[in-house]
């Protein structure tokens, strides 16, 4: 798949996912594209928050690895690059 390809090329040890919702995009990036570390996965609305650690927990996933934040992404991109 192309996105598969493209962050292997960059060589991801961390990853910021915007607007998870339930957090299965951000599931998938950890179980599939090797060399990831850690993925943030941030949603403004505590109810997406909540799914996204269900998510994470129901796929065997440490919180250590795909974390779930609530916060404005925009406030986390500017601070993390």
């Amino acid at each position: 798949m192309y996105w598969r390809h493209c962050l292997q090329a960059v060589l991801v040890r961390s990853l910021l996912s915007v607007m998870i919702f339930a957090g299965l995009r951000s599931v998938r990036y950890y179980k599939e594209v090797p060399g990831i570390h850690s993925i943030l996965a941030n949603d403004l609305d505590p109810a997406a928050v909540e799914s996204i650690t269900r998510n994470v927990e129901f796929n065997g996933i440490s919180l250590n690895h795909v974390i779930p934040n609530q916060g404005d992404a925009r406030y986390r991109y500017e601070t993390t690059t």
